[in-house]
């Protein structure tokens, strides 16, 4: 493939990453508008339910036996428990430390990835491995309070993170797989195991819910068609940094909708992770005559 080729995949396997996760930000805000407590694990059930109704009724029609035809049953079977351990690490995590400080170990997360794109032969540029690792700092920095780093629960932020790059990089290596079976088998896999639980756990939804929760099942839909996709069209170290949009657009959202200040060096921080990422997308949008030195991505 050419150099445009080249710059036309990565420029999209970044953009796709950035709308997975700027919708990740979209289902967490979505979730304030539940007028009632459900429990996590029946919020990650409805949630991959409406997934699944959405392709069959949606997609169904015209893709048919595509959407369940593999060649790869037990490699789909496991991306699916990875998203499902990514879930159940966030949900006990979140029993002992906060949100904020869960999700702040998570983004070691780009790091991880760069490291096993690595691994599978896909070397990054030093301009990546500056980014992500710098891109982690930063975002602990937000934390402010790193105490909470050296609670044990820290373990199991750090497992969601394995399980979320372990899951991108199996879709990397997904090669010849249906686009549709993929998205249909992740959503299948968490369902059918929180099936065992749902008795324990369920709480009939009213009405208004159950519109929250096809949102967020419709969105959560996309978001992981953003991370396939992504996937799919570049090695994974390529769109990784632009993990770093979703920690900036929930401060933003905690700001607009929670009405909490972050503060100057959140915002700063935040403004030079936007900063890196839009250069990012230059150095493969831009003419490379106007990039000294220019290497790919």
């Amino acid at each position: 493939m050419n150099e445009a080729g080249h710059s036309s995949k990565a420029v999209s396997a970044m953009l796709w990453m950035a709308l997975g996760m700027a919708l990740w930000v979209v289902i967490e805000n979505i979730a304030r508008l539940f007028s009632q407590h459900y429990s996590s694990f029946q919020i990650v059930w409805m949630r991959y339910s409406v997934h699944m109704l959405f392709m069959l009724l949606v997609f169904g029609p015209r893709v048919r036996l595509r959407m369940v035809r593999t060649r790869r049953l037990g490699k789909q079977m496991l991306r699916g428990m990875l998203m499902m351990g990514m879930h159940l690490s966030f949900i006990f995590a979140v029993r002992s430390i906060s949100v904020h400080a869960t999700m702040a170990v998570f983004w070691v997360a780009p790091l991880l990835l760069t490291v096993l794109s690595l691994l599978a032969g896909e070397r990054a540029n030093v301009l990546a491995w500056a980014g992500v690792a710098g891109g982690f700092v930063a975002v602990l920095l937000t934390l402010r309070n790193f105490s909470a780093l050296a609670h044990p629960a820290t373990l199991l932020a750090l497992l969601m993170a394995a399980c979320f790059v372990l899951y991108i990089q199996m879709s990397r290596q997904m090669v010849g797989e249906d686009l549709y079976a993929s998205l249909f088998y992740t959503a299948f896999s968490v369902w059918l195991v929180l099936c065992f639980f749902m008795p324990f756990y369920w709480v009939t939804p009213t009405a208004r819910d159950l519109l929250v929760f096809a949102a967020i099942g419709i969105v959560g839909y996309f978001t992981i068609l953003g991370f396939d996709k992504a996937a799919e069209l570049a090695p994974t170290w390529i769109s990784a940094p632009f993990g770093f949009i979703q920690p900036v657009l929930t401060l933003l959202a905690d700001w607009f909708v929670g009405t909490t200040f972050p503060g100057r060096l959140s915002l700063g921080i935040a403004g030079l992770i936007v900063l890196y990422l839009a250069y990012l997308l230059w150095r493969n949008l831009a003419p490379k005559s106007l990039i000294p030195g220019y290497h790919h991505a």
